[in-house]
């Protein structure tokens, strides 16, 4: 089974446009002499024109090159991929074609084992980057005693194994050149893993009692590549084992929540052996007893504000805590927390007319009642012109709150003069809020998918969009036998419209013949 990942925010709402912005060419035409020429394929289409809801249409190139990321069906023998190269849009019509997927078959095996024993069992995972900067592809595999079947792209790709067993890390097998199908057999070094003894103390004067709390850790070998250890949870006595792949020296080991929920996220880098056989340095979370708080949430009326979330973020001690609750309907809630310094976060129900609302309070080691008032949602209204001034009538319109713990999204859609309005969340003493404003107009106005970055302050806000114009990126997609290939889902990315990674401008699907004909913002308005 394979899937594919980026590190891009835009990926977040890849699905939102895959059902929103489909263009498919080929529809019912238009008759007359004095109108657009009526098309079913792009190849109706003379002139460098493109068929688009069945009129042939200038494309408008304004962009020169996109990326493209092909998927196919579910059910396609295909995989996802992305074209080698950039599509140059002002050369006209793309035409690509999928790569042929082969297929790697082996066992795992620990070393001295020979292939015809019982192989390791666990998960299989080939990783392989791509034209698109920070955009890479996954394949994974379940991996069985008797071995395994992995489809992957011709290539190189990292291999990662990570074994069923706990007591043995997950390994990386980096630079795996795989350019046809055969056997691949993998080496585990069972017999070479490196294991590390160590204890979690609340403070240095008390007993090593953290019981259940899950330990983790990394290190880098000579290469400088990152290793990962296994997983353990704390005993009776706070101690816990690790195994890291060989070469691992020095260590860096993460705490946090395990079966016992009040634990402190605590880091500790550097960390070596410091004692035979293998034990490292006590982790000591430094915190304090934990206190019994009662927190009382209400606006600046004297309200309580009933079915909101809240959420404590705090430095504690050598880590930090989290806890997410929800107040009854008097406005309360109760917990425990240890004492520090926390960042609470109260996020209303959506439709009540209480706003998210960030306030920082102090928790010490006597128990005192936490006050916390919420404010009220301001208004954002505007309107959505195209890039020619003309009102932009039912467009979907989507606001998400970003940087902060509680996801906040808030939904709408153009009126016919292409007005909106929204009640959302303000900024607040501490910081604006900040936005990702999306716009995705109806896709028989051709306007492209619309994307800003907008901050709300503590009122209400007039901001009125003006769209880009679009350049239709038109081709088609091929098997990797030149067959047109129907229902392959295309994403657009645009280096030209961001400073950092290429941006997500558009996604369409191919029709039965292998065409699609999808608007993109240009750069100019």
């Amino acid at each position: 089974m394979g899937r594919a990942t980026s590190v891009q925010l835009e990926n977040s709402i890849a699905l939102l446009l895959i059902l929103a912005a489909l263009v498919l060419p080929g529809c019912e035409g238009t008759g007359g002499n004095d109108r657009a020429l009526e098309c079913f394929s792009i190849e109706d289409c003379p002139n460098g024109s493109v068929c688009f809801l069945g009129a042939c249409t200038d494309p408008n190139y304004k962009i020169t090159s996109v990326y493209a990321e092909m998927s196919p069906p579910s059910d396609s023998p295909h995989l996802q991929q992305v074209s080698p190269d950039r599509v140059d849009l002002s050369a006209g019509l793309f035409d690509l074609s999928l790569r042929q997927a082969v297929t790697i078959s082996g066992k795992v095996l620990a070393e001295g084992v020979a292939p015809d024993v019982t192989g390791l069992t666990g998960l299989l995972q080939a990783e392989t980057t791509t034209a698109i900067p920070g955009h890479n592809l996954l394949r994974q595999a379940a991996v069985s005693g008797s071995g395994y079947d992995l489809a992957v792209l011709p290539g190189t790709q990292t291999l990662t194994f990570t074994p069923n067993q706990g007591s043995q890390p997950p390994i990386a097998y980096a630079g795996q050149e795989i350019q046809s199908d055969g056997t691949w057999n993998l080496t585990y070094p069972a017999a070479r893993l490196v294991s590390i003894q160590g204890r979690v103390r609340y403070t240095a004067a008390l007993p090593p009692n953290v019981e259940g709390a899950t330990v983790s850790g990394t290190a880098v070998d000579s290469s400088g590549a990152t290793l990962r250890s296994t997983s353990a949870l704390t005993d009776g006595n706070g101690e816990y084992t690790l195994f890291f792949p060989p070469d691992a020296t020095v260590f860096t080991l993460t705490v946090g929540p395990g079966t016992n929920l009040d634990i402190p996220k605590t880091t500790r880098s550097s960390m070596t052996i410091t004692a035979a056989p293998n034990w490292v340095d006590d982790i000591v979370l430094g915190v304090l007893p934990a206190v019994e708080i009662d927190a009382s949430v209400k606006d600046a009326l004297g309200e309580p504000v009933g079915r909101a979330s809240v959420y404590f973020a705090g430095e504690v001690g050598a880590g930090h805590f989290t806890y997410a609750g929800s107040t009854d309907d008097q406005g309360n809630v109760k917990t425990k927390l240890w004492p520090g310094e926390y960042v609470v976060t109260v996020a209303p129900y959506k439709t009540d007319p209480w706003a998210l609302t960030t306030s920082r309070v102090t928790i010490d080691s006597a128990a005192a009642p936490v006050y916390l008032t919420v404010s009220r949602k301001v208004q954002l209204s505007g309107t959505v012109r195209a890039f020619d001034g003309t009102p932009v009538t039912g467009a979907a319109f989507t606001l998400t709150r970003r940087g902060r713990a509680l996801p906040r999204e808030f939904s709408s859609a153009t009126d016919g003069d292409g007005a909106f309005l929204l009640a959302v969340d303000p900024g607040d003493s501490l910081e604006d809020a900040e936005y990702e404003l999306t716009i995705q107009p109806d896709l028989k106005s051709r306007l492209p998918y619309f994307r800003e970055l907008i901050r709300i302050g503590t009122g209400d806000l007039l901001h009125d969009v003006r769209l880009y114009d679009a350049t239709l990126a038109a081709g088609r997609i091929r098997d990797p036998g030149g067959a047109p290939l129907a229902n392959v889902v295309v994403t657009f990315y645009s280096p030209e419209l961001a400073t950092d990674q290429p941006r997500m401008v558009g996604v369409g699907r191919t029709n039965s013949i292998g065409e699609l004909v999808v608007p993109l913002p240009a750069m100019e308005q």
